[in-house]
């Protein structure tokens, strides 16, 4: 990954097949492309739509490696006694998990990835806390789900929800918050301008050279 103009071939080769030839738009299988710089690749979905393959995350969409007992033992444990502590002083706890974009576009994802199991890690996570912990954990998932279909709400060549994902997972929160105090709900969203007009790399696209693009 040291020879001259490794980046900038790299950066062409993907222009090539990501711009020229639309690779993956037809939905074909998860090849991967090359990335600038070093990590884990990334996989160019249907439409457009980029995902990053680092982190065993593919694994975990597909339901392939599920927590252990151990595993969902010492989640338990840490954040019960994390939640035990701050009550002791008088401080809510509660935990949120943000989904990454697999969760909520796998329609985009290529035709060749596809669940194995029924469940994920999260799915056992929440299970496990709800049955057997005091901690109160939420779902950010059915909100969501059903933001998605009135506006976007992940940007394409990027990992992270936009603005307007990061507003609905925030309503979810406040109204959480609400309910334990006397925090004031969220803010409604005819409060705000939305805009859809500025550009986005994305970290995504920054990864195959192709910022700007």
């Amino acid at each position: 990954d040291q020879f001259a103009f490794r980046d900038d071939l790299v950066r062409w080769n993907n222009y090539f097949r990501v711009v020229c030839l639309h690779d993956g738009a037809g939905g074909g299988g998860a090849a991967a492309l090359t990335t600038a710089k070093s990590g884990a690749p990334v996989i160019l979905g249907r439409e457009g739509w980029m995902f990053f393959t680092g982190d065993h995350v593919l694994d975990d969409y597909r339901c392939i490696c599920p927590f252990s007992e151990e595993d969902l033992d010492r989640w338990q444990n840490v954040l019960q006694q994390r939640h035990d502590w701050l009550a002791a002083r008088g401080i809510r706890y509660f935990v949120y998990v943000a989904p990454n974009k697999h969760t909520l576009y796998s329609e985009y994802l290529p035709s060749d990835v596809r669940r194995v199991g029924t469940r994920s890690r999260f799915d056992e996570f929440l299970e496990r806390m709800r049955a057997q912990s005091t901690v109160p954990v939420l779902d950010l998932r059915p909100a969501l789900r059903q933001a998605k279909r009135q506006r976007q709400i992940y940007y394409l060549s990027d990992t992270h929800w936009n603005d307007y994902g990061a507003y609905v997972g925030y309503t979810v929160v406040m109204q959480q918050l609400a309910r334990l105090s006397t925090v004031s709900p969220p803010t409604p969203l005819s409060a705000f301008r939305i805009d859809t007009g500025e550009e986005h790399s994305g970290d995504l696209a920054s990864m195959l050279g192709l910022g700007g693009v």
